[in-house]
């Protein structure tokens, strides 16, 4: 008896080590598992979250399988833990995989359930499954701040610019007030479709909500104006961005494309002595 006490002591501290390798990690869970030493659902919640963590998605759907088969039986906790093993293994498959099998079990997918598929579908350019997650929600349940964020996150990466602004106007309308990641995001799904005029009025509706454009606003808004080569509006907006937050080096580059883009050398060269006044360009700004 104190042996196997001593086991599970050495098994526990690799598997909470941050510094663990994945295969022992992998290793440790599965002789853990071998030897009867899950006994509890929160057992196994620790074990579906530390694969999780290690990014062992398919172990940790092991794990969760042969509770379904051999007790004891999982819950929601369980799913959405094996859920969040997908989102960060990049399978969205197995996160839509999960929900279907959620239901089939009798077993309700609950919010955190959805934001993590929609998070895993986003991350992969998913973005008409992840729309298609938050209309289900709607069906059921009221999707939060962090559901709207991961939905228009999907859309941003996609470059799906009207569907991004939609959902932030929806939200709004839901009577959730947009925070900073997800106006953000809003403004990077412009940038990528070269929407700068959008991209324009997002910050002035940020400012309406109470939220003040940081710098990572200012460089998607800046480079939605350098996508459609509107190097004047790209310098105002730096100027803007000089009087109401500090422009880094990423910001300072995306002002300078705009002025490459369209062969204005002279002030790229003016520009570049004003950064080296704020500080030596790196080289993001070459």
């Amino acid at each position: 008896m104190a042996t196997r006490a001593i086991r599970r002591r050495g098994y526990l501290r690799t598997a909470q080590d941050p510094h663990s390798q994945p295969d022992a990690v992998a290793h440790t869970v599965a002789a853990m598992h071998a030897e009867g030493m899950l006994e509890t659902p929160q057992d196994y919640t620790f074990a579906i979250k530390t694969l999780g963590r290690k990014g062992l998605c398919q172990q940790a759907l092991t794990i969760l399988e042969s509770m379904v088969h051999m007790g004891p039986p999982p819950n929601v906790i369980h799913f959405n833990a094996a859920i969040s093993a997908c989102e960060a293994s990049g399978y969205w498959e197995g996160a839509l995989m999960l929900l279907q099998y959620m239901t089939f079990l009798g077993i309700s997918p609950d919010v955190i359930s959805f934001n993590a598929a929609i998070t895993a579908c986003g991350r992969q350019m998913q973005w008409h499954v992840a729309m298609g997650l938050l209309q289900q929600m709607r069906l059921t349940m009221k999707p939060n701040i962090v559901s709207y964020g991961a939905a228009i996150d999907a859309c941003a990466k996609a470059g799906r610019w009207e569907e991004a602004c939609g959902l932030l106007d929806e939200m709004i309308l839901a009577g959730l007030t947009p925070n900073m990641a997800s106006c953000n995001a809003a403004l990077c799904a412009a940038k990528v479709a070269g929407r700068w005029q959008e991209a324009e009025e997002l910050l002035e509706k940020m400012q309406r909500l109470g939220l003040q454009p940081d710098v990572q606003s200012f460089t998607a808004a800046i480079g939605a104006c350098a996508a459609e080569g509107r190097w004047e509006e790209a310098l105002q907006l730096l100027r803007r961005a000089e009087m109401e937050t500090t422009p880094d080096n990423i910001c300072w580059a995306a002002a300078l494309g705009a002025l490459e883009r369209c062969g204005r050398w002279q002030e790229a060269l003016q520009l570049l002595m004003r950064i080296e006044e704020t500080g030596d360009p790196d080289v993001v700004c070459f």
